[in-house]
């Protein structure tokens, strides 16, 4: 980053330089000519690069940020808020500091001023500097790296993301940090954001062949990892527990988690639930419910997850069911249902908010007692042989 009264300097010149060769700079304005940024990185990037063994590339994702300062900047800005002083405000800084000049107001100051009136109150063309810029600050930036795969959850007492409430966690641990503390051992990123297809309550496993997840890793230290470092990454997490399980583990890019959010849309999900119900149901009663086909539900918010969630009412599919008979109050049930069904809510009704519900078909209070969900129905990120 270089000093804002850059931007004024660089007006300047480029008036000069038109007055003075008005034939080579005809049809040619501001944003035709490279700025002092532009040009400073074609100078010093290969000797940067040379000092650091590494090829120079514009379009590189790791970037060195240079920042600049030159102490007569603000004075050299100053005339502009006489111009224009509807566009100069004190604004503060991330710092905490208060800052009256940015690029962005300059260069909008710059651009509104008629080029006559310039060449009256600035120097034309600008005066060499009274001394030379500082270097402020040299930082380290990469870009995010992303990591995806599939993991499966066997524990009923395990949330996907560390869970707080009020600032105090309740369990140990959850099934994003099991994966990113390997993670953060391998590419000591600043920050570690986890996303899924979805999300499995606390006492819901996670079966099959997993839900896909993706994590962003911001900022690393190393980047460039094997097929074999994926494989000791991925049988490290798997070895240091029991309550997970994660497979397809591999790089992606920015533009595949597209593919991730767009299947949440579409993707289907398949469940097994160990459930009871108050009054025996027979054979016929439970073999019945595979006669329903694409059932229509409609589900308000319900009552568990009110306090995080706007109150709204909801259609969903059930695309097919079936059960089992247990004993005589417990069945086990298999269904299929479109993303964003409440499952539970489904079995038991919740009071009347899901309709319709298993109780209301059956006659009878149902619950469930287990749920497992058995298969997300989403062909990403690419299957591996590990």
């Amino acid at each position: 980053m270089l000093p804002v009264s850059l931007i004024v300097r660089q007006h300047s010149v480029y008036l000069h330089l038109r007055d003075e060769f008005a034939a080579m700079y005809h049809g040619i304005s501001d944003d035709d000519i490279p700025a002092v940024k532009e040009v400073w990185k074609w100078q010093n990037g290969p000797i940067l690069a040379d000092a650091l063994a590494a090829p120079f590339n514009m379009k590189s994702p790791f970037e060195l940020n240079i920042t600049f300062t030159y102490p007569h900047s603000n004075k050299e800005c100053g005339f502009l808020t006489d111009l224009h002083p509807d566009i100069f405000r004190k604004r503060k800084t991330k710092k905490g500091d208060w800052e009256m000049f940015s690029r962005a107001n300059v260069a909008k100051a710059v651009s509104e001023t008629v080029n006559s009136i310039y060449q009256k109150v600035y120097k034309f063309p600008p005066l060499t500097p009274l001394e030379s810029c500082i270097c402020n600050s040299i930082k380290c930036q990469h870009d995010s790296v992303f990591v995806a795969g599939r993991y499966n959850k066997y524990s009923r007492f395990l949330s996907q993301t560390p869970w707080l409430i009020e600032g105090v966690k309740k369990h140990e641990t959850s099934v994003q940090e099991l994966i990113c503390n390997v993670l953060n051992e391998r590419y000591h990123p600043v920050e570690c954001k986890f996303s899924a297809s979805g999300r499995e309550d606390v006492d819901v496993k996670m079966l099959g062949n997993g839900r896909p997840f993706v994590i962003e890793l911001i900022n690393t230290k190393r980047s460039n990892f094997t097929a074999e470092d994926f494989v000791e990454m991925k049988n490290k997490i798997n070895e240091s527990t029991k309550s997970i399980f994660v497979r397809d583990l591999q790089a992606v890019s920015r533009e595949e988690i597209g593919n991730l959010k767009e299947g949440e849309i579409d993707k289907t999900k398949s469940y097994s639930a160990l459930c009871w119900s108050q009054k025996p149901l027979t054979e016929e009663q439970l073999s019945a419910l595979s006669t329903y086909k694409d059932l229509a539900i409609l589900q308000k918010t319900p009552i568990r997850v009110l306090h995080r969630r706007p109150l709204a009412s909801r259609k969903r599919l059930i695309h097919f069911m079936s059960a089992t008979k247990v004993n005589d109050n417990h069945f086990r049930l298999k269904l299929s249902t479109q993303a964003g069904t409440y499952v539970k809510e489904f079995v038991h009704g919740d009071f009347g908010r899901t309709q319709p519900n298993l109780s209301c078909i059956f006659k009878t209070d149902c619950d469930i007692l287990e749920l497992d969900v058995v298969s997300v129905d989403i062909d990403w990120p690419k299957r591996l042989d590990q």
